[in-house]
């Protein structure tokens, strides 16, 4: 009987694996209970632009149990995963915003450091912005934690499935790739966990109405730098 358990669970874990290396995303629903979104809710400020980074520490201080439980789901996905970035998201009917078809290649490091294939360096804040080798990005993803309700009234995530198998894609070419996909309008409950691989399309459409949509993303990744370039968070242990 264990035996046949443990098959089972085994054979669940590779359709998951099967399925978000198909699709380049894969959902957790309900996997964040309430109490915790409401940790979370009270480290999203209120934002006057799309997005504003959160120190790791301060994600960990108000929420640590959580992005334990998090992590715990995301190494089922990307083994040895450790997250790199946090950045809250808010849109309402004060900051309502829309971002077109794109790709993440973008990472944050510690410190400039001019090693070949690192490209497009750029300053914010504390750390610094770069274009890292394709192959360093095929092996991230990004967790949204949904902390309302998301639908397509209030502008919620959208993507295209399977565009992570294109490789790099120019900003003026993703349209066009988008369109030749089924587009995914992620609609999502307070609590729900969307994994999504760094390459995969997505945009975010402007709110039809004034419901208030937070979200919390935390990039991940499980290979480290090549020194000397350091991660922003220094692959910090979340517990």
């Amino acid at each position: 009987m264990e035996r046949s358990k443990n098959h089972k669970e085994e054979n669940s874990l590779q359709n998951i694996a099967r399925e978000f290396e198909c699709q380049g995303r894969h959902w957790f629903r309900q996997a964040v209970p309430m109490s915790d979104v409401n940790a979370f809710k009270t480290i999203c400020p209120d934002l006057d632009r799309p997005g504003k980074r959160l120190p790791l520490r301060k994600a960990r201080a108000a929420a640590g149990p959580a992005l334990e439980q998090i992590l715990g789901k995301v190494q089922l996905l990307l083994p040895g995963a450790f997250p790199t970035r946090v950045t809250a998201f808010a849109k309402s009917s004060a900051t309502n915003w829309q971002v077109p078809w794109h790709q993440d290649r973008v990472i944050e490091v510690a410190e400039r450091h001019e090693i070949s294939d690192f490209h497009n360096w750029s300053r914010n804040g504390d750390g610094w912005h770069v274009e890292p080798p394709l192959n360093l990005l095929a092996g991230m993803l990004f967790v949204i934690v949904h902390l309302d309700a998301a639908d397509s009234g209030n502008g919620c995530l959208q993507l295209a499935p399977k565009s992570h198998l294109e490789g790099k894609i120019e900003m003026c070419q993703a349209p066009a790739i988008a369109a030749q996909r089924t587009i995914e309008t992620c609609a999502a409950k307070a609590g729900d966990l969307l994994c999504v691989k760094a390459l995969t399309l997505h945009r975010s459409l402007s709110a039809k109405n004034s419901a208030r949509r937070r979200t919390m993303r935390i990039d991940f990744a499980a290979d480290p730098l090549p020194a000397p370039l350091s991660w922003q968070t220094a692959a910090l242990p979340i517990a």
